[in-house]
């Protein structure tokens, strides 16, 4: 039976985050809302910059039709669902990146590669790489250690951040600039949010795997070590 792609994103690490604990405070705020957030205003594109045979995400959204429903869909959900189930969150993302690269999602697969990875995720790590279909990816020194697990997490950071829920995460606006490919936080931690995110977790028996879904949009958009004092203490990392 072929892996289930989602299985590759399970257990990923923060570096330098080291154990993250959250304090958990009595306060009246519910962090799973599944009502539409009219609070942040709802954008009309998100870009993400392609590259090697990947043009950037706009460009595939201008003429794929389920490309674009499917983007404006998650990036219009709440944070409680892309923060709080991050399974469900991660598994759009993926399909989002696969589509993007061009994957019909509706043809079967069936086995891996001669190096035992997903087709789906050959193909994504080729196009961004503009690899030949005959070059090596394993122990290849032009794409590194893990590439789909860095390409997904450098991908999701930017498509979440500028949507509905990653807006929340600070008080301020994240800008893309995708010329760059660099994201500007314009703001701090949002107290509310984080507040909110602790009694969430606090309900979980395992929060660490909550946790370090949001510190590593932390460590991705503003950095972990840029923060203020003040905003390490609401995280406590």
């Amino acid at each position: 039976m072929m892996m289930n792609i989602t299985a590759l994103l399970q257990n990923r690490k923060i570096p330098g985050a080291g154990v993250a604990l959250f304090l958990v405070l009595g306060l009246a705020v519910v962090f799973i809302t599944r009502e539409p957030d009219v609070s942040v205003p709802q954008r009309e594109a998100f870009e993400v910059r392609g590259a090697g045979r990947l043009p950037n995400l706009t460009v595939v959204m201008k003429t794929n039709a389920d490309l674009r429903r499917r983007v404006k869909d998650f990036c219009a959900k709440d944070e409680g669902y892309v923060f709080g189930d991050p399974a469900a969150a991660d598994k759009e993302i993926v399909e989002i990146l696969l589509i993007w690269s061009g994957i019909d999602l509706d043809v079967p697969v069936t086995k891996k590669t001669q190096e035992g990875l997903h087709p789906h995720v050959d193909h994504f790590i080729r196009a961004v790489f503009d690899m030949r279909d005959t070059s090596p990816i394993v122990k290849n020194p032009l794409v590194g250690k893990d590439p789909w697990l860095r390409l997904f997490s450098r991908y999701k950071t930017r498509l979440i951040a500028q949507c509905a829920a990653g807006q929340k995460v600070y008080n301020g606006d994240i800008l893309y600039d995708a010329e760059l490919d660099r994201l500007t936080i314009k703001g701090t931690l949002s107290p509310d949010f984080i507040s909110g995110f602790k009694e969430f977790v606090a309900t979980k028996e395992d929060p660490k795997r909550y946790t370090n879904n949001l510190l590593s949009f932390i460590e991705d958009t503003k950095g972990i070590r840029k923060l203020s004092a003040e905003e390490k203490e609401l995280i406590k990392f």
